[in-house]
């Protein structure tokens, strides 16, 4: 970070450690600029201002940032030494990518906090209107003490809420560590152990004293300056976005004042008097003012100038913000997906599920406050729009009618401030990120896979027109098992989703859904089916097309999951009608599909679910069914 300024030297009163709480203006960050002073991101004016201090209190940070390198190498080295344990990689992506968040944050804090003192300086000391408002300026200074005590009662309350979950996680370790006495006892190098906050792994023991005191009181400081570098940065920010809606609520304020202020009988139009004869202007001399009119236009253009000083503020604000936003909006998705794959795997396990709880409200938390306020700068921006209207402007004069356009063509336009170039702060963008980061599926009380075996039996052995008796027994599975759930992180995606994956072998319908594939191929044959890349080419050097063709391919999200099974039915119903199979045939076929789509279960530590209306992840049947679907939709759009 670039030296900052030294002020004019001050009287032995207003001397303090902390040199935003001198006498200014308007003292609304003086607690957010605090907390990054023991962040390590601002240093104060005072040590700013010597070279010799400035560079001590740089060492702070740096000496920080070397102890999270060694904690991260010790979690790099545990996800190569427990590759294959999705319970242990999943609780060690969790902590890995928020703590990495929290630096992350805090190294863009300090390179960019000439522009974070910037909007201090602009909020504190520049931003606060000038003018006259029906209540005067005591009302406006209401408004704003009461937003600063609501962002310092936030302030206090994050961070005191944070540091309550992080003295619970840290604890719980070193608890169990120290009751089951396992100082001396041999510890199995091939789990994690439960001994430390991060799940780590070290070529050592690291559980002998007092090796296993000094990673613990690493790791805990680094979780500890962590949980500081979120609550400072983000809750700076967040103050931030609050003063901003407050200005743009002090603007409508003004100008709902100005027919109160100003009221019609007294400010006549002037070119009424203009154009009227001399003898009727004289008669309406003493109803015309001239004196209010200038004075009414000269307020106008006091809430004109108001209202473009805060756009430029909120413009500035989501300069700074965006990039950091969007680093933020992308790992908190990330590790709701991961913290709520780890609460299932964890269920019932009592403490152990506890954090992972914690961890979510947390990682929720942020991001819905951000959306929430930002909620509230869009709606507040767009009421200046609407005071404005809402004036008697229809009586005033043609001047004043000209400013009033321009204001509310600009107004029209919501100020949001954006995560990047993928979001908009807002409580729409919130509910969006939860949709992603949640899966549809259901607990089950027991496993089903015996049912739905005794199940697929009944069916094939009233398929007598489709299976032959002698060959009924090929299509039942053996030593069957429950499909099991696996994962795998999209990485080359946006956001890097979770993709659930079933192994379905030895799944009680895998042999009939296989069959059912099949079948339906020769059966109900795809109107537009493309076999492979070879056949696609061939298909397009029979079109005529110039050079300005130009060819688009879209990727279904989520599409299995997004496929309705009760239409499904009747879709494949109609298909094989209209290709003229035999009703009894027909009957069979359908009886098979609904038992295929009906198992739709997976087995994840050592719990069972079910998707909900869906068609199941794995099955060798989902992919035609999908496509049996997406036909039918694309035949009704281009008959209708």
């Amino acid at each position: 970070m670039n030296r900052l300024p030294t002020e004019p030297k001050q009287d032995a009163e207003s001397d303090s450690t902390f040199p935003w709480t001198q006498s200014k203006k308007r003292d609304l960050m003086g607690l957010n600029l605090t907390l990054l002073f023991f962040a390590g991101v601002l240093p104060t004016r005072r040590i700013a201002s010597t070279s010799w201090r400035l560079r001590l209190y740089r060492i702070y940070p740096v000496v920080m940032v070397a102890l999270y390198l060694m904690v991260l190498t010790a979690q790099c080295l545990a996800v190569y030494k427990f590759w294959g344990d999705l319970d242990a990689i999943t609780d060690n992506a969790f902590t890995m990518v928020g703590v990495f968040m929290c630096y992350i944050q805090a190294a863009y804090a300090v390179t960019n906090s000439h522009k974070i003192l910037r909007l201090v300086d602009i909020l504190e000391n520049q931003l606060t209107p000038q003018m006259k408002t029906l209540t005067s300026r005591r009302e406006q200074t209401a408004i704003i003490t009461n937003t600063a005590q609501k962002t310092r009662l936030l302030t206090w309350l994050m961070f005191v809420i944070v540091h309550v979950m992080l003295i619970t996680w840290i604890i719980m370790p070193i608890i169990h560590r120290y009751r089951q006495g396992n100082e001396g006892a041999e510890v199995d190098l091939g789990k994690p152990s439960p001994y430390f906050c991060f799940i780590i792994w070290l070529p050592f023991d690291a559980t002998a004293s007092p090796i296993y005191e000094i990673v613990y009181s690493v790791q805990t400081i680094c979780f500890l300056m962590a949980c500081l570098y979120y609550t400072s940065i983000n809750t700076v920010f967040m103050t931030f976005i609050i003063h901003t809606a407050t200005q743009f609520k002090i603007l409508v304020m003004s100008l709902r004042d100005m027919d109160k202020l100003f009221p019609v009988h007294n400010v006549k139009l002037q070119e009424e008097s203009q154009v009227e004869p001399e003898h009727v202007a004289a008669g309406r001399s003493r109803d015309f003012d001239l004196s209010k009119c200038i004075e009414l236009n000269a307020y106008f253009k006091e809430c004109i100038k108001h209202h473009q000083a805060v756009l430029r503020f909120a413009a500035e604000l989501n300069a700074v913000l965006s990039p950091l936003l969007q680093f933020y909006f992308f790992c908190s998705q990330l590790i709701m997906c991961v913290v709520t794959f780890q609460v299932v795997l964890s269920w019932g396990q009592g403490n152990g599920v506890l954090k992972f709880i914690l961890g979510l409200a947390a990682a929720a938390c942020g991001p819905l406050m951000f959306c929430w306020f930002g909620t509230d700068i869009i709606q507040e921006s767009l009421a200046v729009q609407q005071a404005a209207y809402g004036c008697n402007w229809y009586h005033r004069s043609t001047s004043f009618k000209c400013l009033l356009a321009f204001v509310i063509m600009r107004a029209q336009k919501p100020v949001r401030l954006n995560a990047g170039m993928f979001y908009d702060l807002s409580l729409t963008t919130f509910t969006q990120k939860i949709f992603i980061s949640t899966n549809k599926f259901t607990l089950l009380t027991s496993n089903l896979t015996n049912t739905f075996q005794k199940t697929i039996k009944r069916t094939i052995n009233k398929c007598n027109l489709l299976i032959p008796k002698e060959l009924k027994w090929k299509y039942s599975t053996i030593n069957q098992t429950a499909p099991s759930l696996r994962s795998l992180i999209k990485i080359h995606k946006p956001d890097a989703p979770i993709r659930p994956t079933v192994k379905w072998q030895n799944a009680p319908a895998y042999k009939i859904a296989h069959f059912i594939t099949d079948l339906l191929k020769a059966l109900a044959p795809l109107p537009y089916n493309v076999k492979n890349s070879a056949q696609l080419i061939e298909d397009l050097q029979e079109i005529t097309h110039d050079n300005n063709l130009n060819m688009a391919s879209f990727d279904i999200k989520n599409m299995y999951t997004n496929i309705p099974t009760s239409e499904m039915l009747q879709i494949i119903k109609n298909s094989l009608i209209h290709n003229h199979n035999e009703d009894n045939i027909i009957d069979e076929i359908i009886d098979l599909v609904k038992v295929t789509i009906n198992q739709n279960y997976f087995y994840c530590n050592k719990q069972y679910f079910r998707q909900e209306e869906v068609l199941a992840m794995g099955a060798a049947t989902s992919a035609l069914f999908s496509e049996f679907f997406l036909q039918f939709t694309e035949h009704i759009c281009s008959t209708y």
